[in-house]
């Protein structure tokens, strides 16, 4: 079937997964040329530009399948995770508050608000999502980091580690970059400082 969009849906989202860029770019064109509208090939895309590095044509996918598909939970789930990977709290808020409107039980509009809770310092609230969802599938990943995450940020030293390592997240791949060659480049001079004295 050559012209199956379903088959180039599949293919381009296989591609994905194994790294092949280029020829998951050209299956996923084919899909949206036979569905324009469709919002599964909208989060396709989006998930190649996440791999892909590239923030905003990703945000620009997902905020496309939202328009495409208003009513489904797991587009909302997907965005609003989105917008809280960029630090966008207040509009993650209410797009996963809107997923859970439509679908209560969404396990990843779950883990989404659980790292809101999070990131107020709501560990309880955080932990009980996570086990909410870990009770009805023991192997999802998003709840188990969030649980992972909620035990680091109770712990004094780990809870430091992930402040640092949440703030280098939300600054994207280029600016957090920039943040670790400056933190290098200052304890290295600090190292020959201390050594002059």
């Amino acid at each position: 079937a050559p012209d199956s969009s379903f088959v180039h849906l599949a293919l381009g989202i296989l591609y994905t997964s194994r790294g092949q860029f280029p020829a998951a770019e050209e299956h996923l064109t084919r899909a949206r040329a036979e569905l324009p509208h469709d919002a599964q090939v909208s989060l396709a895309f989006a998930r190649l530009r996440r791999v892909q590095g590239n923030d905003r044509a990703e945000l620009e996918e997902l905020e496309r399948a939202r328009s495409q598909e208003p009513a489904d939970a797991d587009v909302l789930a997907e965005l609003a995770d989105a917008y809280r990977l960029r630090g966008r709290y207040p509009e993650a808020g209410r797009t996963v508050r809107a997923a859970l409107d439509l679908e209560a039980d969404n396990a990843d509009a779950l883990v989404v608000m659980g790292h809101l809770q999070l990131h107020r310092a709501d560990y309880g609230a955080a932990r009980d999502h996570a086990l909410w969802v870990l009770q009805h599938d023991a192997q999802h990943v998003g709840a188990l980091t969030l649980l992972s995450a909620v035990k680091a940020r109770r712990s004094f030293v780990l809870g430091l580690w992930w402040r640092y390592h949440t703030l280098l997240t939300s600054l994207g791949e280029t600016r957090g970059m920039l943040v670790m060659v400056g933190a290098f480049g200052l304890y290295r001079a600090s190292l020959v400082a201390l050594g002059d004295h």
